[in-house]
């Protein structure tokens, strides 16, 4: 991205979507510059979503985390998650039975507020490595679904695994980042452990975030918007870029978050545009 090519970036786009920790955010702080640009992008007449792997938090508590950090014009529509895609998507197709759950509490609330029926193993119902062997498997559950979970055991894994094994379950994850970036360092993402499971049935679950087609299609029919005049901006090759490049949609890379130039230069995902910072956009387009 440059002072050339800006114009002509800003003029073919209505749509910016914007994933957010290493693009708006890091490390619970804004990253300088961000939502001077939204906000400038919103002046232009642009829509601005909002779209995020992350599944810990449902899309109204990221609207206030955004809000908090400085939009001051978010709403809850604004936000796509990986959690509220899969509930969505479940919705979608008619799921009228009960979904096995491993994750979050926000995880949880997308289903509860879309009326999705589930189980949950934590706490005091936890199951332990006897118990999963013993438990009898509740016919109703027709749906396995897994995000990032912290409190993750064998007995929830082990459960999940009979379901599928024994009951044929359809097995769901919330989006397969193998990596949490955090302040300090780099922890297991939704990816690592989903791949447990994986492993465990043998087979690959069907995906709801970043860059499946899932998530495209819940985007697409709940903004209307046209992906050949739509711009993902990211941090991430293998989600953001992998997605934008997937649907039509033009690609910017942010240098802020996960990706390093060696990882870039190494890499047949390759971004349309590449910037150090979202904040790079309407610096080129004022001339400062």
């Amino acid at each position: 991205l440059n002072w050339d090519n800006i114009g002509a970036l800003l003029g073919s786009v209505d749509t910016f979507l914007l994933d957010c920790d290493g693009v708006i955010y890091r490390a619970g702080q804004s990253i300088p510059g961000s939502f001077e640009t939204v906000q400038y992008l919103r002046d232009l007449g642009k829509r601005i979503v909002y779209l995020t792997n992350n599944n810990m938090k449902t899309r109204a508590e990221y609207a206030q985390k955004l809000k908090d950090l400085g939009d001051d014009h978010v709403s809850e529509d604004d936000v796509f998650t990986s959690s509220y895609t899969i509930a969505s998507f479940l919705n979608d197709s008619g799921f009228s039975e009960t979904v096995y759950l491993i994750g979050s509490s926000g995880l949880a609330k997308e289903f509860e507020k879309q009326g999705i029926k589930y189980i949950k193993h934590d706490g005091e119902n936890s199951l332990s490595v006897d118990g999963v062997q013993s438990v009898a498997l509740d016919d109703n559950i027709k749906a396995v679904v897994m995000g990032n979970d912290r409190a993750i055991d064998f007995g929830k894994i082990g459960f999940a695994t009979r379901l599928i094994l024994e009951k044929n379950c359809d097995f769901y994850a919330t989006n397969l980042d193998s990596t949490w970036v955090t302040p300090t360092c780099i922890l297991p993402g939704t990816g690592s452990l989903v791949s447990w499971l994986s492993t465990a049935v043998g087979r690959q679950p069907i995906v709801a975030g970043k860059p499946s087609n899932v998530i495209y299609e819940i985007l697409v029919s709940r903004t209307g918007l046209n992906p050949q005049r739509t711009c993902m901006v990211g941090d991430r090759l293998d989600t953001d870029i992998l997605f934008g490049n997937s649907n039509e949609m033009k690609s910017m890379l942010v240098m802020t978050g996960v990706t390093n130039e060696e990882e870039l230069q190494g890499s047949k995902i390759v971004p349309q545009f590449k910037t150090f910072c979202l904040g790079d956009i309407k610096r080129f387009a004022t001339n400062q």
